[in-house]
């Protein structure tokens, strides 16, 4: 037995192999990307379909109940409503073998990315103590009512968070 090994790159079935192969694989990968695409969609669409239920039922996110219910980011639904919203037939989507998930959110759905993102403000942290703060006064006449006789401990423990929350919001600059 010889040991001679041929060189396949010069080899004409080789390199048709190769081509096969490799437009399988696009096949496969663009077949993945797309069925997660239209599930997406699919998601966003059957939203869409039931959003004057949730608005009758007085939910104004659906998003949030959903995505609560599925396990899901918020994020993530809203993303699906606007992609249907945004496309609601599919098949008039102009796209190439190269589309995936990630940039249709981010390439084809920016409004939604920068409305999502939007950072936090100094504003909207003095409104979360301030409403911390109507929380603990609330939890404290709650606890004196309900607890007489060991509510100085309680309602010391929740001045003491009270002040705190003060020193924080006295520290920060509008």
């Amino acid at each position: 037995m010889t040991d001679i090994v041929i060189n396949l790159d010069n080899q004409e079935w080789y390199q048709a192999l190769l081509e096969e192969l490799a437009a399988c694989m696009v096949e496969t990968e663009f077949s993945s990307r797309w069925a997660l695409i239209e599930g997406y969609h699919k998601v966003g669409s059957e939203i869409l379909a039931h959003e004057d239920k949730f608005t009758q039922a007085g939910y104004l996110k659906a998003s949030e109940t959903i995505a609560q219910a599925l396990g899901k980011s918020q994020r993530q639904i809203e993303q699906c409503i606007q992609f249907a919203r945004k496309y609601p037939d599919l098949s008039l989507m102009n796209t190439g073998k190269n589309i995936s998930w990630h940039k249709i959110t981010q390439e084809l759905l920016p409004e939604h990315v920068e409305s999502i993102s939007k950072p936090v403000t100094k504003a909207d942290y003095i409104k979360m103590l301030s409403e911390i703060k109507t929380l603990l006064e609330h939890e404290y006449e709650k606890s004196k009512q309900e607890n007489p006789d060991s509510f100085i401990n309680i309602g010391d423990f929740i001045r003491y968070l009270q002040d705190q929350i003060e020193k924080i919001t006295s520290k920060i600059n509008l």
